[in-house]
């Protein structure tokens, strides 16, 4: 579920996008799990955590989601 949206957003990076677009299709791939309720997908930099925004040359990407009675929280580095 998560990890599914975080291998998403790191295809579509490491293809060369650096929108928002990962983050959203991340974000998507999870709504899209029947089982899955999407709690946050958010960018962040990978230094300070402060919200990232726009074109980026590096971001981490954090989720959590609830899958049943279980919390699911992972995130990824894409980038420098």
């Amino acid at each position: 579920m998560p990890v599914t949206g975080l291998f998403r957003a790191k295809a579509l990076f490491d293809a060369g996008e650096r929108d928002g677009r990962p983050l959203s299709s991340g974000r998507a791939a999870i709504e899209g799990e029947p089982l899955a309720k999407l709690e946050y997908a958010e960018g962040r930099d990978p230094v300070t955590l402060a919200p990232r925004f726009g074109a980026v040359g590096s971001v981490t990407i954090l989720v959590a989601a609830k899958v049943g009675p279980a919390k699911l929280i992972d995130n990824i580095t894409l980038g420098k």
